[in-house]
């Protein structure tokens, strides 16, 4: 079947090829990771992976089919090793207007370069960086029409696709979690992915702004709820029967939207998302510190309480002496709706602010430097800082590397909260790429 498949493909490149009408490419990384030193023998310090990424297009108007995926395999932590599809879609356009496409896509709805409240499509790698995390497509239905200066975009997805989640021995992960369960309603037993889901996205060019306006029925893939639902009362405590714990993701509706506008050497940017999520059922799930400080056991029920979240951004673009590029950022971003204790457990980022720039050296070799900072200004002494120089080294190589240090002594020693799971796990990394 295997030789069948690929045969296959090859027939179908070299028809293209003959046609002028295929295009092609795809890079083998050889990645490191360098942990700084902890206490535990359980986990990893040092990460040693293979990443491969390709891509294939193929176009024959009205059609179009793509292919894009990426595969990591990593020498010391199995849990890394996974293959994952970003784009794998046929397309076609009727009539040279309306567009349909069938299959895996990656989806960017967002305006910003770390706050991402309405781009929530896609279901994440949470081993990568929290503020880019690495993306897998979504099976998706797609028919888009054009509408005034802009289209009108509707969709379907018959599927949850699972996000993969850091390995017990990775640096990274805070508790081994179980296979990720969708509650849907009142279901939540039978852990079924395949579910209706949809929904309706405008974009629009008006004056120099770039709008989005989008509407969400799905389940959530960013914020799960973890804990159990396999729990009973004991002397008026709610009590665990399992250690396992488990993600569950709830059905929501989301409203939201994107703005972006240039005001010379200025870009202002927008981006929100109202989420509104299914309340049948509750999970059984560890208190927050500020809840067990106030006693009456360490476990309580709940559902996902509906919230709005908003962030902004500025970028200012300059150029700098000796031809250097320059693009400095300034973001922000906040939940709203819901008390403190809530904003915490919901996302790392709750209330922070970026800073941050980029240099393009503009050199033959394309030296850039990239640089931020993330700090928390509700929890006290929380940030995390990304430093990356990248270069090539020809036209087919490439190298990159850097640090990024992370910073969030826990407060309460009951329990870790935020970004205090990864505290101490700051780590260099350098990446070796190879084009074709």
């Amino acid at each position: 079947m295997q030789k069948f498949f690929f045969s296959f493909l090859l027939l179908l490149s070299g028809a293209a090829l003959a046609q002028d009408e295929y295009s092609g490419q795809g890079q083998v990384s050889l990645e490191f990771r360098q942990f700084e030193k902890d206490q535990s023998e359980l986990t990893e310090d040092t990460n040693i992976s293979i990443f491969s990424r390709i891509e294939q297009r193929y176009k024959s108007d009205p059609f179009e089919h793509v292919f894009r995926g990426y595969a990591r395999v990593d020498k010391k932590d199995q849990n890394r090793s996974f293959v994952a599809l970003e784009d794998a879609y046929f397309s076609a356009f009727l009539a040279e207007e309306y567009k349909i496409l069938a299959g895996y896509k990656l989806f960017n709805w967002t305006a910003t370069e770390a706050f991402h409240p309405a781009d929530v499509i896609n279901s994440r790698n949470f081993d990568s960086n929290l503020e880019n995390l690495e993306k897998k497509g979504e099976l998706t239905i797609e028919f888009e029409v054009p509408f005034f200066n802009g289209a009108m975009a509707f969709y379907y997805f018959p599927r949850f696709e699972e996000p993969e989640y850091p390995g017990e021995r990775s640096r990274l992960s805070s508790v081994t979690l179980q296979r990720s369960v969708v509650v849907d309603g009142t279901d939540y037993t039978t852990n079924e992915y395949w579910t209706n889901q949809y929904g309706f996205r405008l974009t629009q060019v008006i004056m120099d702004a770039d709008i989005s306006l989008h509407y969400l029925n799905h389940i959530d893939r960013n914020m799960p709820l973890v804990g159990t639902t396999n729990y009973t009362t004991i002397l008026g405590s709610l009590t665990p029967l399992t250690s396992q714990v488990t993600p569950y993701y709830y059905r929501k509706t989301q409203v939201g939207g994107t703005y972006q506008q240039v005001f010379g050497d200025l870009i202002l940017k927008l981006e929100f998302a109202h989420r509104t999520f299914e309340q049948d059922t509750k999970v059984l799930t560890a208190k927050s510190a500020v809840l067990k400080s106030q006693g009456a056991g360490a476990y309580e029920t709940k559902f996902i309480e509906n919230h709005t979240e908003a962030a902004f951004g500025l970028e200012y673009v300059m150029s700098l002496p000796g031809g250097i590029d320059g693009n400095f950022f300034l973001e922000g971003n906040g939940i709203f709706g819901v008390d403190e204790v809530e904003r915490q457990e919901r996302s790392t980022f709750q209330r922070d602010i970026m800073v941050g720039f980029r240099l393009a050296f503009n050199d033959v070799m394309g030296s850039e430097i990239y640089t931020t900072l993330i700090t928390d200004i509700e929890r006290d002494s929380e940030y995390l800082i990304n430093f990356k120089y990248s270069r090539r080294l020809s036209d087919n190589w490439k190298f990159d590397g850097g640090i990024r240090i992370i910073e969030a002594p826990q407060k309460n020693p009951a329990i870790k909260e935020g970004l205090e799971v990864l505290d101490g796990d700051s780590y260099i990394f350098t990446n070796l790429t190879r084009y074709f």
